[in-house]
């Protein structure tokens, strides 16, 4: 075999396996796309356990920030934030899809407050326990009359 038959095959070879090789290299490509999470699965996984708990919202943002990974997507940060949000607050929040994250983060805690205060004054209204103690001795009255009658259970009652 002459010199450059000797070569012609060796490069026909080096060819073939160069074909090989980019083959197993696609090929593996593919696999690891396949199997491999994409970023914002990562993120979901690293944050699915954290709550807002008695943070105010933009305390939580912060914390969320503060994660390791890489959280620098505001799209998938804002969904998983308004995730752990009050259902209430999301329906509000949800107008303001084009305002900042940090922005919405403090309009939820504007939010939340106003909420938490309704719901300690509506808690410790003494209407209610006025209102309560009536239908009590009302129901009290109607037990006297009735034969068949069940002990009333209301929350505070003896």
């Amino acid at each position: 075999m002459s010199d450059i038959e000797q070569l012609r095959a060796e490069l026909e070879q080096l060819r073939t396996q160069n074909n090989n090789l980019t083959q197993q290299q696609a090929e593996l490509q593919q696999m690891v796309r396949r199997f491999s999470t994409s970023d914002s699965q990562r993120i979901r996984q690293l944050i699915s356990g954290e709550e807002l708990g008695d943070r105010k919202p933009s305390q939580f943002l912060r914390h969320l920030r503060s994660l390791p990974g890489n959280l620098s997507d505001d799209h998938i940060l804002r969904e998983l934030f308004m995730q752990r949000l009050p259902r209430s607050a999301q329906q509000i929040l949800a107008a303001h899809a084009d305002m900042k994250l940090e922005k919405v983060a403090e309009l939820a805690d504007s939010i939340l407050e106003v909420n938490s205060s309704s719901v300690n004054s509506i808690q410790s209204s003494p209407q209610i326990a006025e209102l309560t103690a009536q239908v009590l001795e009302l129901t009290r009255q109607n037990c006297a009359r009735s034969l068949y009658c069940s002990k009333p259970s209301f929350k505070g009652s003896n």
